[in-house]
């Protein structure tokens, strides 16, 4: 990390994450922003925000009876925070979370 802004991310490897967790038998696959120490969301360009969610749209064909897609509150309120904000404010991708069957 420089500062507040994450340089490097996982954010081209989330519908690899998201594929594997399915093949492996997990429930759900939950896309988390990123918290520092302090439990903060740490900033991030929009343009990563804008790429996940490209892959994420294209992940739902996914979801069925067995496994959901989940994004949590912090991801989700990047959304509502944008239309308000600069990208400089914005959740950055980490690992997400999955839950075995």
């Amino acid at each position: 990390m420089d500062g507040s802004t994450l340089k490097a991310s996982n954010y081209d490897e989330v519908a690899t994450a998201c594929r594997l967790a399915k093949e492996i038998g997990c429930d759900y696959f939950e896309l988390k922003a990123m918290l520092d120490q302090d439990h903060y969301t740490v900033n991030q360009d929009e343009q990563y925000i804008d790429r996940v969610n490209e892959r994420w749209e294209s992940l739902k064909e996914l979801e069925d009876d067995s496994f959901r897609l989940l994004r949590s509150s912090n991801w989700e309120a990047y959304g509502t925070a944008r239309a308000r904000t600069s990208p400089r404010s914005t959740p950055a991708a980490r690992s997400p979370d999955c839950a075995p069957r």
